[in-house]
Parts: structure tokens; sequence; C-alpha cells
């Protein structure tokens, strides 16, 4: 290509008829026409190179503004998590202060439950006296214990009163014996839930009922002998259960 455009140039010089046709012109073209097809060539070369570039650019550009959309994209995205984590940390801060507020009237209200279970307890049918006892010990140990959490204090006090309430559905019979009319007496204890507490002696020949009011055992009807029996053979499963009649506080069989 170069040699064609050579020949091209030098024969135009010729037929020109501007310089005049001598070794040393014919030189001097030659050499201009080398000059011309090297610019020529540096020139292709340089044009070649930008166009190089120039698409090199132009995809970076197609680059850039693909990820300039894309972190648009996900800068409006993250905006969306940052309100959503925002409301959830107002809601954390209400459910703080919500909690603050609980603790402040927790605190009192399990040590005032406590106190008013203790009155209970020493006001209640004398049944289970030494656990009963130690339960409410420690109930007052935990709540006043500066290292235990007011959530285990509250789990605590909460058994608790399961326990108690649990005695108000079961049936139960100890072996113990009760001081009736100033002579003490051996023989067993039917607890009927927390409504009532009988007792039999060993021989069978006495009964009697607790009195709540007066805080003293006191003698019992022999018309309940046969249902009181029967019901110390069902609390030791020697007899299937039945229906029994027994009298409670301010009850009477009449």
């Amino acid at each position: 290509m170069l040699r064609i455009l050579f020949t091209i140039q030098f024969l135009l010089l010729i037929l020109g008829g501007s310089i005049p046709c001598t070794a040393s012109n014919l030189a001097k073209a030659e050499k201009q026409v080398q000059q011309n097809l090297a610019r020529e060539a540096q020139a292709q070369k340089s044009l070649e190179a930008w166009e190089n570039q120039k698409a090199s650019i132009e995809a970076r550009i197609r680059d850039l503004i693909l990820e300039k959309t894309w972190l648009e994209y996900q800068n409006q995205k993250y905006q969306g998590y940052i309100q959503r984590e925002l409301a959830e940390l107002d809601e954390l801060e209400t459910r703080k202060k919500e909690m603050e507020h609980i603790n402040m009237r927790l605190e009192p209200f399990l040590d005032e439950t406590v106190a008013n279970l203790k009155a209970l307890v020493a006001t209640d049918l004398p049944f289970l006296p030494e656990e009963r006892a130690r339960r409410i010990a420690f109930l007052e140990e935990s709540l006043g214990d500066y290292h235990l959490s007011l959530s285990e204090k509250l789990r605590r006090v909460l058994e608790a009163l399961q326990v108690e309430a649990d005695y108000g559905r079961t049936l139960e019979a100890t072996d113990a014996s009760i001081t009736l009319d100033d002579t003490t007496i051996q023989g067993r204890i039917f607890r009927l839930g927390r409504i009532g507490l009988f007792f039999q002696s060993i021989d069978k020949r006495v009964i009697s009922r607790f009195d709540a009011s007066t805080r003293t055992w006191v003698p019992l009807s022999t018309d309940y002998e046969r249902d009181l029996d029967q019901a110390l053979q069902m609390v030791d499963r020697k007899r299937a259960a039945s229906l029994l009649v027994l009298p409670v506080q301010g009850g009477s069989r009449e």
C-alpha cells in the first residue's frame, strides 16, 4: 500500500513538471514522499490508537452508568432497611421504657405478694407447716438477693403460688398426733383440698375436725366416721373414688 502511494506521488511530481527531472531532485522527491508516507502511517496508527481508546472509554462509561444505576437501586433499598431498623429501634426503646415502669411496680408487688402469702399460710389450715414455712423463707431470701434478676424472682414467686393453688385440688393423708381435750392422740390427718382437715385415731374411735376460727381440733360426730374412713382408704388407693359427705368450715350434716 505504501509503495503504491509512493509511486503515485512520484509520478505526479515528474508529470507535473514543477521539479526538473534530475537525480538530485529525484532523491529529494523520494525522500519527501517517504516522509509523507511515514507521517501518514503515524497518523493512521494514532487514529487507530485513538479509536481503541475511544471504544475503551465508551465501554467504561457504559459500565459506570450500569454501576451508578445499581448503586442508586441499592441505596433506595438500604434506605428502606434503615427506616425499618429505625422503627424497630423506636419500638424497642418504647418497650424498654415500659419494662422499666413495670419493674418499678413489680418489685414492690412481689414483696407484697409474699407478705400476703405468708399471712395466708399463718392463718390457713395447718398442713405441711415445715414445708410451707421453708418455701416462704426461700421467697423472702430470694427477694432480698440483689444479684438475682427480677425475672427470676418473679418466676420463683409464681412457682410458689402455683404450689399453694395446687393444694386446693389434692387430697392427702399423713400420720400425725393432735391435742384434743388436753389429750395427745396418735392417728392420721386427712386433708380435703384447702377446705378441711380431719383426724382419725389409730383405733378409729376418735374423729375430729380442725376449726379454723378457733384454731383448735373439735370432736366430730360419729355420723361421719364411715365417710372419713372411706376417704382415708381412697387416699391410700385401697378404695375406688366415691361420693363422701364430710363437713367443711361452717357446714354440718343436717
